[in-house]
């Protein structure tokens, strides 16, 4: 079981970013091949992130939805009367819980939203091309802030990608450049 606060989740995503980009620029130090996507999760667990206005929001990794609560209750500091509005539905690894207080002060209810990039990329889950932001592009290998607004900017004129291919229409991204970034997208 994982528990990452943001400042060092992105801490974290910096350095792969630094090492993704350090691969990019030096190949003859470093050899092609695929590059895995990061995990700090266990292997069929999942990790989601947790904010409520009495903590600092953070990553909670467990291998159950049951030690999952627990842990953001124990280890994040989460008010314990938030575990009775924990969320039903099944979870996905890409959730966000805030979890929110009633006028007395009483976790009364969470809401279930997506996950931002960075944190998405931390947890292993990777981004959707189709719904990232241009800040969250800007955190793949290769692409710069000037590819990560024609990715958006050419989503938008020519319509959603159908898969992580198409980026070559975007002048300068060839298929190099594609087969590095595969392994931090879903699809």
């Amino acid at each position: 079981m994982t528990f990452l606060p943001n400042h060092i989740a992105i801490g974290v995503l910096v350095v792969i970013a630094g090492v993704c980009s350090a691969v990019a620029r030096f190949p003859e130090v470093f050899p092609a091949r695929a590059a895995p996507t990061p995990r700090i999760d266990a292997a069929g667990g999942i990790c989601v992130e947790i904010a409520h206005h009495s903590i600092v929001s953070g990553l909670v990794c467990a291998p159950t939805r049951r030690e999952l609560a627990a842990e953001g209750i124990t280890h994040l500091g989460l008010p314990s009367d938030c575990a009775h509005v924990w969320p039903d539905d099944p979870l996905s690894k890409c959730s966000r819980l805030v979890f929110e207080d009633d006028r007395g002060g009483k976790c009364s209810s969470v809401r279930v939203e997506p996950m931002v990039g960075a944190a998405r990329l931390v947890c292993g889950v990777g981004l959707d091309l189709n719904r990232a932001t241009q800040e969250d592009l800007i955190l793949l290998p290769g692409i710069g802030p000037k590819r990560a607004k024609q990715i958006v900017e050419s989503r938008e004129a020519e319509g959603p990608y159908s898969e992580p291919g198409d980026l070559v229409r975007i002048k300068g991204i060839g298929e190099k450049t594609v087969e590095r970034i595969r392994p931090w997208l879903v699809w």
